[in-house]
């Protein structure tokens, strides 16, 4: 897939669809997404809080290349074919105490020196901590990053 401006967009418009339009009545208390440039797509886990942290629920959205992606090749990109799937996993009193003491300890990202054309794009907002990390390769987080990271991966 050649990319333009047109796949910039179309990129963008499914990392919105990943992380964005919850149910008003649940707050975000913190979103994971990784995103793939080639070809385009994502996966996000969102923690929705309600009434304090005992209310909470986990949900898990993702966004594959279908049969638009033979047009995506040729330069066409139809936001009306955008299908994001989306289900609500079931996350542990325990998962979320680790996840809550992971985000209160050393996270870092250490950017590289490098260019990098392709991979994935991952970015981990903390509504509650007010804190935003952005990276791609992976030997640019600490290892608290990293295992936060994994533990929100294994729970879907």
């Amino acid at each position: 897939m050649k990319i333009t401006t047109d796949s910039i967009k179309y990129y963008f418009k499914i990392k919105e669809l990943l992380t964005c339009d919850f149910d008003v009545n649940w707050t975000p208390e913190w979103i994971y997404c990784e995103m793939t440039s080639v070809p385009i797509e994502g996966h996000s886990w969102t923690l929705l809080v309600r009434n304090g942290s005992e209310n909470f629920k986990l949900i898990y959205r993702s966004s594959k290349p279908s049969q638009q992606n033979e047009m995506n090749n040729l330069g066409v990109f139809n936001f009306d074919t955008i299908k994001i799937n989306e289900k609500v996993v079931h996350i542990s009193h325990n998962d979320i105490s680790e996840i809550e003491h992971l985000l209160e300890s050393n996270l870092t990202v250490n950017k590289t020196n490098r260019i990098i054309l392709d991979g994935n794009d991952n970015e981990l907002t903390d509504f509650e901590n007010q804190n935003n990390y952005s990276w791609k390769l992976d030997e640019e987080i600490s290892s608290n990053l990293k295992e936060l990271v994994q533990t929100i991966k294994r729970i879907n």
